[in-house]
């Protein structure tokens, strides 16, 4: 008897698990990252890494760190950023207009040393390797042959600043250039 009411308590605990894991695999949200077809769905925002393929353990700069690494999509497809050590900038074209295919191979960057400079290596690389863009409301996806290369989060721009303008960091600049287009740069 205890053999028996222990398989149906088993058996309807299993039931009812895979039951709520059904509920959560349709109730995950439908908004995956789509191919870009146009630069222009990116103008004016402004992404953090949180996946950048290759680190292997290397040290990377904390989001709220001076250092944190971000890029930016300005118009026309201009790009620029800071990869934890020196801002890059550059274009992002696109060779065939039917294609679904970028080239982020027209970056440059400063050239000073700094303590993420292993990390920025790494960054750059798979940031100019990439050839496919994904995106969507919040998630930017940079790819290679279908290999994601670096994974992005939006920042959100800012309204207003909470620190006086020569002690703004370079991406906090940036974001509030985001949110007030005719502020100076």
């Amino acid at each position: 008897m205890k053999n028996y009411l222990l398989s149906i308590i088993c058996v309807s605990s299993a039931l009812m698990f895979a039951a709520c894991s059904q509920d959560a695999i349709q109730s995950q949200p439908s908004d995956s990252p789509k191919d870009v077809k146009n630069l222009s769905e990116l103008d004016k925002t402004t992404w953090e890494p949180v996946f950048v393929d290759g680190l292997n353990g290397v040290k990377a700069p904390g989001k709220d760190s001076p250092d944190a690494p971000f890029l930016h999509f300005g118009e026309n497809g201009k790009v620029n950023g800071y990869s934890g050590c020196n801002s890059f900038f550059g274009t992002i074209s696109k060779p065939d207009a039917n294609d679904t295919k970028y080239d982020f191979s027209k970056l440059g960057s400063t050239r000073r040393m700094g303590p993420y400079a292993d990390y920025e290596f790494v960054f750059l690389k798979a940031l100019s390797s990439s050839d496919e863009i994904k995106a969507n409301s919040d998630t930017l996806v940079l790819s290679k042959g279908g290999k994601t290369t670096i994974e992005f989060k939006k920042l959100q721009p800012m309204q207003k600043a909470n620190k006086a303008e020569n002690e703004l960091s370079f991406k906090e600049r940036q974001l509030l250039q985001d949110a007030n287009p005719k502020a100076k740069k």
